[in-house]
C-alpha cells in the first residue's frame, strides 16, 4: 500500500449463508490520514490521527536506504486527535514506495482490567454459541478469547463499559459461509481509556449502529442491533476484548460483573443479565 489517505480496518475472526457474491464495496471503521510530499531535498511523511484513541504506525520501504531510516525510527506513537510530520532526506528521483500499518492503542501503557457488563439488555438470557478457543473459530491471537452469544436479528447490543466509539461499520447487508466474508461484517469498536482496552461488537444489522465515531457511551447503553452480516451462517453477537501488544493487538480474557467468568462461558451455557436495579 503506497502512502495515500487510508482507512483503519479492524481485525477480527468470527463464527461462520447461502453462497452469494462478495460485496464490491469496502467500508472501514475509521479514516487515518497519511501522505508523503517532497519539499526541497526533504521527504515529509505526514500523519494525522482523527480518532479518540492513541495509534501506532510502523513503516517499511522497498528502497533500502529508506528502509534503514525507517527501521531506526521504529514505531511512531500518535496521541488522540494529534498529527505529526516525519522528515527524511530525499534520496530518489521519484517518491519511494513506503508502506505502513496502523494499530489502535499504546502497548507501552499497562492494561487495567475490571469486570465488564454483559453486552446485551437487562433481563435477557442468551446461550453461548462459542467461547474461548472455540471448535469452529476463535483460534488466533486476535480472537482466542472472543465469545459468541445467540442474540437474534434485531436484538439490542449494549456497551460493556464506559468508553468512546472509535470505529463503526454499518453498511453491509449480506453474509456468507466462507472466510472470504470475514471483512464484510458490520461492527462497532469502543475504546476504554481507563483500562487501555477495546471492545468489539460484530455481525450487526445493516444500518444497525445506534452510535457514531466520536460518541461517548456509558456502560449498558444500547449501541446497535444484531444482524446477519459477514462470515456467519446464523445470527449472533461476536463479542471480543482486545489489548494493544507490540506491532498488533490481541484478544484478552475477561470476566463479567454478572458473576460469570469468561473462561466458563462454553457452548450451550445460558447467561442472564439480571433486571436493572432500582
Amino acid at each position: 500500500m503506497r502512502f495515500t489517505s487510508v482507512l483503519v480496518m479492524a481485525i477480527f475472526s468470527v463464527s461462520c449463508t447461502a453462497t452469494t457474491r462478495l460485496p464490491k464495496e469496502r467500508y472501514r471503521q475509521n479514516v487515518i490520514y497519511a501522505n508523503q510530499t517532497k519539499i526541497g531535498d526533504t521527504l515529509n511523511i505526514s500523519l494525522k490521527n482523527n480518532t479518540s484513541s492513541p495509534l501506532r504506525f510502523s513503516f517499511t520501504s522497498t528502497n533500502q536506504n529508506y528502509q534503514v531510516f525507517l527501521s531506526k525510527m521504529g514505531t511512531v506513537y500518535l496521541g488522540q486527535h494529534t498529527d505529526t510530520v516525519i522528515k527524511a532526506i530525499y534520496i530518489t528521483d521519484v517518491l519511494p514506495a513506503i508502506s505502513f500499518k496502523v494499530h489502535f492503542g499504546d502497548d507501552r501503557v499497562a492494561v487495567q482490567k475490571s469486570r465488564l457488563a454483559l453486552p446485551f439488555e437487562f433481563d435477557k438470557t442468551y446461550a453461548v454459541v462459542q467461547g474461548y478457543n472455540g471448535t469452529f473459530s476463535h483460534h488466533d491471537s486476535r480472537s482466542k478469547n472472543a465469545i459468541d452469544f445467540n442474540l437474534k436479528v434485531g436484538d439490542t447490543v449494549c456497551a460493556a463499559a464506559d468508553g468512546v466509539v472509535v470505529g463503526v461499520v454499518k453498511d453491509y447487508s449480506k453474509n456468507g459461509a466462507t472466510e472470504a466474508w470475514t471483512d464484510f461484517a458490520n461492527f462497532i469498536t469502543i475504546y476504554h481509556p481507563q483500562a487501555n482496552l477495546y471492545t468489539q461488537y460484530v455481525h450487526l444489522s445493516h444500518n444497525g449502529a445506534l452510535v457514531k465515531v466520536g460518541d461517548t457511551v456509558k456502560k449498558h447503553q444500547p449501541i446497535g442491533t444484531v444482524g446477519l452480516t459477514g462470515f456467519t451462517t446464523h445470527a449472533h453477537l461476536h463479542f471480543n476484548v482486545l489489548k494493544p501488544v507490540a506491532n498488533d493487538w490481541e484478544s484478552t480474557a475477561i470476566d463479567f460483573e454478572e458473576e460469570y467468568k469468561g473462561s466458563s462461558l462454553v457452548k450451550g451455557k445460558l447467561v442472564k443479565k439480571p433486571t436493572v436495579p432500582n
